[in-house]
């Protein structure tokens, strides 16, 4: 496993490892092809038209892979799996955006899959800052490169990395905004970094990449605590965003039919049923068969299914979250529960 945290170790990729990789790999471009669209048809004819993909609205993909038996691309099995991503980075890089990938990706871990299958994930960076949320995962098996997918935000080298405002000030304009949400609450900053951000990324739409400076703001009980991460435009100081890095928080809302009437149970609230926790065998668990309400089952399965489309996925319940209009958060809203 290799963690890189600085161009330098995005850099150590080297032109002899490219060598070595290229003697084992098919339809090898002697330059790369122009664009997105002629890389996806030289693929197309090393799977002998096997493969699957997924498009992006700026014409970018975000998915490729083999769904036959012959990789993406021939490699060096026996090669380190970072540099067999990079290898295939170099030559097919553009079908993502990354036109430089030495310098715009870095090793963040490697893991393997119980079917033997290696995935390398890899982050994004762009003139030496970290690109928020971008990272793209190549994975591999013990003939050559059999997909790709993740998230890579092009453009960013013509973003400024020294930011207008002063790094005090950024710092006075998130504590600011912590004491607006949590008024009375003593907070503490308990890290920040300068970082590209793109808004709407997180939610797969289309938006507008900044230079932004991200604090971790804590504090409250432990009963009742407090980590907020706020990611403030550099330049002006505004919040491009909030993260809740509490992740237990729920907030789940239980009605009956007629819901012109308050819910009856809200998150929380009195008489509402513990959850279960879903790990290991539960129904060997005397405490599941329990007889119980169907409010109560439906209050248990809206967490459930939360923390299924959460931990299987990373999606914040079926439809990824909504912003609330009313606080302008993003909200996770698993179903409309009603008996």
């Amino acid at each position: 496993m290799k963690n890189v945290t600085t161009l330098r170790g995005i850099r150590c990729f080297s032109a002899l490892a490219l060598v070595a990789l290229a003697g084992a790999a098919q339809a090898i471009p002697e330059r790369p092809a122009s664009g997105p669209v002629e890389l996806l048809a030289r693929l197309q004819s090393n799977t002998q038209g096997a493969l699957m993909n997924h498009s992006l609205p700026d014409s970018l993909y975000n998915t490729v892979r083999s769904t036959g038996k012959t990789p993406l691309l021939l490699d060096n099995p026996a090669a380190d799996p970072a540099d067999r991503a990079q290898f295939f980075l170099s030559i097919y890089g553009g079908l993502v955006g990354a036109d430089n990938p030495l310098n715009q990706l870095g090793s963040r871990r490697v893991s393997k899959d119980r079917t033997g299958v290696t995935h390398v994930h890899m982050d994004q960076f762009s003139q030496g800052l970290p690109v928020f949320g971008a990272r793209l995962v190549v994975h591999m098996d013990g003939r050559g490169v059999r997909g790709i997918n993740g998230v890579f935000v092009p453009g960013l080298d013509q973003l400024s990395t020294t930011p207008k405002m002063s790094i005090g000030d950024l710092r006075q304009r998130a504590m600011a905004a912590g004491a607006k949400m949590y008024p009375g609450k003593a907070l503490k900053l308990e890290s920040s970094r300068l970082m590209f951000y793109r808004t709407g990324l997180l939610k797969g739409v289309p938006g507008e990449s900044y230079l932004a400076y991200e604090v971790m703001l804590t504090g409250g009980t432990l009963a009742n605590p407090i980590k907020d991460r706020l990611i403030l435009d550099a330049n002006r100081g505004t919040v491009l965003n909030r993260i809740d890095e509490i992740h237990s928080v729920l907030n789940r809302e239980i009605y009956f039919a007629n819901q012109d009437v308050p819910p009856f149970y809200t998150e929380g609230s009195l008489g509402a049923p513990s959850d279960i926790p879903l790990v290991g065998d539960v129904g060997s668990d005397p405490a599941s068969r329990i007889p119980r309400l169907p409010v109560d089952n439906l209050y248990i399965f809206a967490g459930g299914t939360y923390a299924l489309y959460k931990n299987l996925f990373g999606r914040e319940g079926y439809d990824d979250g909504f912003i609330d209009p009313a606080t302008g958060e993003l909200r996770a809203q698993v179903q409309k529960s009603v008996y």
